[in-house]
């Protein structure tokens, strides 16, 4: 989705779940926009802020040993 004032914004999604969405803001930093969540993280990398939306959605479970 190209939005005027943004420029493009991205989706995650599970499925048919819509985690949360992302965008690179004028600094140059990617701000994830995790569904449910009143935190919009900053992010150096456009993967870093999908790795933030995936992991506040709870979908990241540590292995135990």
């Amino acid at each position: 989705m190209d939005d005027c004032d943004f420029g493009v914004l991205y989706r995650v999604w599970q499925g048919m779940r819509l985690l949360g969405t992302f965008y690179r803001a004028v600094d140059g930093k990617w701000v994830a926009q995790p569904c449910n969540f009143e935190q919009r993280p900053r992010c150096d990398t456009p993967e870093q802020a999908q790795l933030m939306i995936i992991a506040l959605s709870g979908l990241l479970v540590a292995k135990s040993r």
